[in-house]
């Protein structure tokens, strides 16, 4: 599931070199691998890798669907408080 900093929509795209680098080097993701993407307006995208290049990856997009914006995970934090100045 990757961020996208612009409007996306359903169709191919180019997605920005930062995310590219991201995808195409340290991922090492190939071309028909599966991606979800989204762009902050409540929209995710499915869809596969076409081109891995070096500084591009373009991406078609085929399903688009309303994306969960709360996490189903419930996080408790916890600190154990240690006796006198150890705190500091």
């Amino acid at each position: 599931r990757f961020f996208i900093d612009a409007p996306l929509s359903l169709g191919e795209h180019d997605l920005p070199e930062a995310q590219a680098h991201y995808i195409g080097r340290v991922l090492r993701m190939a071309p028909g691998d599966a991606v979800q993407l989204f762009d902050g307006s409540g929209q995710e995208y499915r869809g596969q890798l076409l081109e891995v290049g070096k500084k591009t990856v373009r991406v078609s997009l085929d399903q688009a669907f309303a994306g969960q914006a709360d996490s189903p995970l419930h996080v408790h934090l916890g600190q154990g408080l240690s006796r006198g100045e150890r705190m500091d």
